[in-house]
């Protein structure tokens, strides 16, 4: 298989997936930031 038609599937895959990962953790990122920051501070 070429490698340039194999990244861009690949590309266009793990943007694919992002985008759906996005979607489900976009109403609890706040509140996972939120909680990570405290965690983090010193």
């Amino acid at each position: 298989m070429n490698y340039t038609v194999c990244s861009k599937i690949i590309t266009h895959f793990v943007f694919l997936l992002f985008s759906v990962l996005r979607r489900q953790i976009d109403p609890i990122f706040p509140e996972v930031m939120r909680k990570s920051l405290r965690n983090f501070q010193f």
